[in-house]
């Protein structure tokens, strides 16, 4: 009997993760979001807190409640998502660059031949990877941190709901908890470095970065009220991120000193192991 032939839209669902706070962003994202990826066929959802009565082109809005952190939310989602895959991504990630229907198709495809649970589609970090058989995709080893990330990602339903466990948890915590909850289950999870699905980072600690803010501004993309981060605090940030990127380079057993070390003097660690 010859297989049916399944479209996008009943195999995936695009999950946008949001709240209230956020919801300035939304119009601009959406908008890029159907200009770069105009054939998108498959469901999409912002997930947020509160209700929330803006009218958005080819999206729906899931408020699971005001004051659910997003284990919750999650919870709440998985029981309105009836396809087998969930591709996941942030409301402050804008898509500005074309997407391709069938690239990601065929990430499915993998999934679905190889039993793939999850694969991330960013590069970092860049510990742990094996390289497989099909062009740009490597398996996680997931003996580190941050091998699983919740963004930006193509999940199995089943998977993502494995992940979850018992405690409420906010983003931070619960992201932390990613890698070691797949080594608990065995999950299958890989890497594509494809490009499949790019992003524009918008937003960190509340304030428009300064790389965002010159393309919004370009393009004439975003008239809220949102502070735009100062550039000697974007350059903070940004040395900050090249350290942990170092870090990750470094054996498990110093990189676990020098993170002591770190806490001691005052930084918070959001790290599971």
């Amino acid at each position: 009997m010859q297989k049916i032939k399944l479209m996008l839209k009943d195999r995936l669902t695009l999950l946008i993760h949001s709240c209230d706070k956020f919801s300035d962003l939304w119009p601009t994202h959406i908008h890029l979001l159907n200009q770069n990826w105009a054939d998108r066929d498959c469901r999409t959802i912002i997930l947020t807190d509160r209700q929330n009565l803006q009218q958005l082109e080819r999206v729906e809005i899931k408020a699971a409640g005001d004051g659910q952190e997003i284990t919750g939310r999650i919870k709440y989602v998985l029981d309105h998502i009836c396809t087998d895959y969930i591709l996941v991504t942030l409301d402050d990630y804008f898509p500005t660059t074309k997407i391709d229907s069938e690239r990601i198709k065929r990430l499915i495809d993998i999934m679905d031949k190889e039993g793939y649970d999850y694969i991330r589609l960013f590069n970092q970090p860049k510990t742990g990877q094996n390289k497989t058989k099909y062009k740009n995709l490597y398996d996680l080893q997931l003996n580190g941190d941050y091998q699983v990330n919740l963004y930006v990602g193509i999940w199995r339903k089943d998977f993502m709901a494995k992940t979850l466990g018992c405690r409420t948890l906010n983003a931070w915590e619960f992201e932390v908890t990613l890698t070691e909850n797949a080594r608990r289950v065995g999950g299958k999870c890989a890497v594509s470095l494809g490009r499949e699905f790019p992003i524009l980072d918008v937003v960190r600690k509340g304030r428009i970065l300064p790389k965002a803010s010159r393309y919004l501004k370009k393009h004439d993309l975003y008239h809220g009220s949102r502070p735009i981060m100062p550039r000697s605090a974007y350059i903070k940030l940004g040395i900050k991120e090249m350290g942990s990127r170092v870090l990750s380079y470094l054996p498990k057993s110093v990189y676990q000193t020098i993170k002591v070390l770190c806490v001691k003097m005052g930084m918070k660690s959001f790290s599971a192991q």
